[in-house]
């Protein structure tokens, strides 16, 4: 059902926080089916920076793949019109130079969904949350961006919460139709 979401863009960036996560979700998309690259910083078993920026323009510039795994080397500087969504599979996080402990990076999570938005285009940006520490540093970014937690349920919410059914798992129809009645 996933794959029919993507299907629905023109051009989808899932972003992940570790390669090993990119990989495995690469090769998990290629055997659907899928036409997915792989960009990450990974220089001793992923392609160089010659090859990785040749990888870049195809998604950028051609029809050859329609997905883009990569981590945060393409979360700021880069221009790809084509991208509608946006994935986060893992929240983007920093360091806090006062503990030491890493917490979610709105500066980050701000730019990742910036590839979407170019020129005034509509895009959608998805947060995959696995457990309440992922829903504490959502809300941690709607308090950043919009001054309080946001109320999901309004209809003119720009923030959608989609529960699991009751065996856990989230029914994608409702995540489809959210993303065309946004991008409509």
């Amino acid at each position: 059902e996933m794959y029919q979401t993507l299907e629905m863009s023109g051009g989808t960036l899932v972003f992940v926080r570790t390669k090993v996560d990119a990989a495995t979700i690469h090769r998990g998309l290629h055997d659907l089916g899928m036409k997915p690259c792989l960009i990450t910083g990974d220089t001793e078993k992923g392609p160089g920076p010659n090859q990785r920026d040749g990888i870049f323009k195809r998604f950028r510039d051609t029809e050859e793949f329609n997905v883009c795994i990569c981590t945060d080397l393409l979360g700021k500087g880069v221009d790809i019109t084509k991208v509608t969504i946006i994935i986060n599979y893992d929240l983007p996080d920093e360091k806090d130079q006062n503990t030491g402990h890493f917490k979610v990076s709105t500066t980050s999570y701000l730019q990742r969904g910036g590839r979407s938005t170019r020129g005034g285009s509509k895009g959608v940006l998805i947060n995959l949350c696995n457990g309440e520490n992922d829903m504490n540093d959502v809300r941690t970014i709607e308090r950043h961006f919009f001054g309080q937690a946001v109320d999901e349920s309004g209809p003119n919410s720009v923030i959608k919460l989609i529960p699991p059914n009751e065996a856990g798992e989230f029914e994608t129809e409702n995540l489809q139709n959210l993303i065309k009645d946004f991008l409509a």
